[in-house]
């Protein structure tokens, strides 16, 4: 009779990926997380040396596969509607829909991803053409006059600075700090979207 040969980090791989699509909790407690529950089930069943194998191949270096695991596919969705949604505005200079809510809901959910996944898939999906979806947000903040928006953008390019000094540095030489300048008077007290863009 054939037995299928179980694919140790695969199967790692999967139990990470539905634990952050279930939870939206950081990777490393994702990891952490089902090493414990694995750990638990083999302290029932310590004969069971393919869970032994799955809890060990969450130790690897190479678990998480970054062009496919969860939060990469979630990704590269969020950049291609958003980047969708951008162009859309530049190429007009008002909204034939009312998006807000959509497009605030995309931003808070890339947010939650460049803050809870893995950096090393963040970073390979923004570094697609030389970081130009970061570029595109900068172009965002600028073209979308709505502070529910603009609060929205500048939380994810918060998290995206986290994640590498050379986004930091393209941030910088964009003109998003004089649009921020211009934009907010930075008179006390000082409101939600004043205190984001410092």
């Amino acid at each position: 009779m054939y037995t299928p040969v179980l694919n140790a980090k695969e199967k790692a791989r999967e139990l990470i990926d539905i634990m952050r699509q279930q939870t939206d909790t950081p990777i490393d407690v994702c990891i952490e997380t089902v090493s414990f529950m694995l750990g638990a089930l083999l302290a029932d069943l310590p004969a069971e040396e393919a869970l032994r194998s799955v809890r060990n191949a969450l130790f690897e270096d190479d678990l998480i596969d970054i062009n496919n695991c969860y939060d990469a596919k979630i990704m590269q969705k969020l950049i291609t509607e958003l980047t969708d949604n951008i162009e859309d505005k530049e190429q007009q200079s008002w909204t034939l829909k009312d998006d807000e809510e959509a497009l605030i809901e995309s931003l808070h959910q890339l947010a939650s991803i460049l803050g809870n996944a893995d950096r090393r898939v963040c970073l390979e999906q923004l570094r697609r053409n030389d970081f130009s979806f970061v570029q595109r947000l900068v172009a965002l903040y600028q073209i979308d006059q709505r502070s529910s928006v603009s609060l929205a953008v500048l939380k994810a390019l918060r998290h995206c600075c986290e994640l590498h000094t050379a986004i930091v540095s393209l941030l910088l030489c964009s003109n998003l700090p004089v649009v921020l300048l211009i934009n907010n008077s930075f008179k006390a007290p000082l409101n939600e979207l004043e205190i984001a863009s410092l």
